[in-house]
């Protein structure tokens, strides 16, 4: 009789929905790999989800979901940690002070570049200079 029941309600009140279909690796590796490239060639601009999910072609959930699954973060994180590592090249380099590194990687003020530049690298930009320059 339990079986009989759990059978019942499970029929009458279970989430019938059809699982949704998920696109063809491949088809999503192409357009993870279309989204890395326009990442990487706009180092300095502000993109948005919606923006990279467009180039993808897909919802902004879905698209989402997706990079998570094929980069191991999230669009936005994996957006900041490219501008981080612009960041490291330019202050390496060494001919723009650190407002101007800070302008060039889309970062609208210096404190916040600072902030977010020790939250990955664990140092400040200045100490990050100076330990890679001498």
């Amino acid at each position: 009789m339990a079986v009989a029941l759990i059978t019942h309600l499970l029929r009458c009140y279970g989430d019938n929905s059809p699982e949704p279909e998920q696109p063809p690796p491949a088809a999503g590796s192409a357009a993870i790999r279309r989204v890395l490239d326009h990442i990487h060639d706009r180092p300095a601009e502000a993109i948005g989800l919606a923006e990279l999910a467009a180039v993808a072609g897909m919802s902004r959930h879905h698209f989402s979901r997706l990079f998570t699954a094929h980069v191991g973060s999230s669009p936005a994180r994996y957006v900041e940690r490219v501008r981080i590592e612009q960041a490291g090249r330019l202050l390496r380099a060494g001919s723009l002070s650190i407002a101007q590194v800070a302008q060039a990687v889309g970062f609208s003020d210096q404190s916040h570049f600072t902030r977010r530049f020790r939250l990955h690298t664990g140092r400040t930009p200045s100490e990050f200079r100076k330990s890679e320059t001498r």
